[in-house]
């Protein structure tokens, strides 16, 4: 496998990962501000990532492993919060 297709996997695992959790952030009632402060991130590193969500270019902060333990994080305290533990398989990129 190439670099560059370990890359898209890669970015297409973060963008379904990201768009799971902004979805699940919206059926919890979250608003934008709630859902980037759960990921504990600035208002550009927010930006960014939403436009790397749209398929934008992968922001260089937080690195892309870290990027994904927050949104790991962020989805089971969703999961909790909402009381949906039916997040659908192929949600996760599996």
């Amino acid at each position: 496998m190439s670099h560059n297709d370990t890359q898209n996997r890669h970015d297409g695992l973060a963008r379904r990962q990201l768009r799971l959790f902004d979805d699940l952030g919206t059926t919890a009632g979250l608003t934008a501000e709630q859902r980037r402060r759960l990921l504990a991130l600035s208002d550009p590193e927010w930006a960014a990532w939403m436009r790397f969500m749209r398929d934008g270019p992968l922001p260089t902060q937080p690195k892309l492993p870290e990027m994904l333990l927050r949104i790991g994080t962020a989805l089971y305290r969703l999961t909790l919060m909402t009381g949906d533990d039916r997040v659908p398989a192929d949600a996760t990129g599996w």
